[in-house]
């Protein structure tokens, strides 16, 4: 009895260190969205900002780099770590979700959307820095104490146990290691060259030469409610 609750509270424990790594994407989802709700803005020609063709690619050609992903896998149990790897894509989408909520309500006003934008990466910085400890692998590699620090995050003990076994380079070899890498890279090569960004980014321009008869924003937050509801499905998925 002991020891289903002592499990109990370490999965809680993870779940919440999580979720805070996890919702620190949002602010990455919210910058890969903004472009498709002030280039409209931007592109007419009355705007007191306007930008040419040029440089309104330039605008939308952003990049997000995100290590939530890396931190997850590290400080999840094994039997969840499936499904809460997904959670940081899980984020972006709520982000790009919630920009462009905020671009069908704040039409004119893409200033507003922009530091309503910038106001959220503060949040989750300090949230970032008090609440997360250090990752068991990280510290391990930096020779701090195991059996005190590394209580803070019940995680992977298989990984902390490889790690001390194998070198990197040699850990590589291993089928558990290099599987995951070419079935993950390859998703992601295939994720990338569908195009998918260039729809978030461009997502109003697209509809309005697309000829829809909807209102062109309200269409794009459709979209966004779209890839968010997809995410968490696959996210459960996973978990089969």
């Amino acid at each position: 009895m002991e020891g289903g609750q002592d499990r109990s509270r370490s999965a809680l424990h993870q779940l919440a260190v999580i979720l805070v790594a996890a919702v620190s994407t949002v602010a990455s989802g919210m910058s890969l969205g903004f472009s498709a709700i002030a280039l409209p803005e931007l592109l007419r020609a009355d705007s007191p900002d306007h930008l040419d063709i040029d440089e309104a690619s330039w605008f939308g050609t952003g990049m997000a780099s995100i290590p939530a992903c890396v931190y997850i896998a590290e400080v999840s149990d094994q039997s969840l770590r499936g499904m809460l790897v997904t959670w940081p894509s899980i984020g972006i989408s709520a982000g790009i979700l919630v920009v462009y909520i905020l671009g069908a309500f704040l039409k004119d006003n893409w200033r507003l959307v922009a530091g309503l934008s910038a106001a959220f990466p503060i949040l989750t910085a300090v949230s970032t820095l008090v609440l997360l400890p250090e990752s068991p692998l990280w510290l391990l590699s930096k020779g701090r104490d195991r059996d005190t620090e590394l209580r803070a995050v019940p995680g992977p003990q298989e990984a902390l146990q490889a790690g001390r076994q194998l070198g990197k380079l040699r850990a590589l070899t291993l089928p558990q290691a290099w599987k995951p890498l070419f079935v993950l890279n390859g998703y992601f090569f295939f994720q990338q060259f569908s195009g998918i960004y260039v729809v978030v980014y461009y997502a109003v321009d697209i509809i309005l030469q697309a000829g829809v008869s909807m209102d062109e924003y309200v269409v794009t937050v459709l979209l966004g409610v779209v890839q968010l509801v997809a995410g968490i499905g696959v996210s459960f998925a996973l978990t089969r």
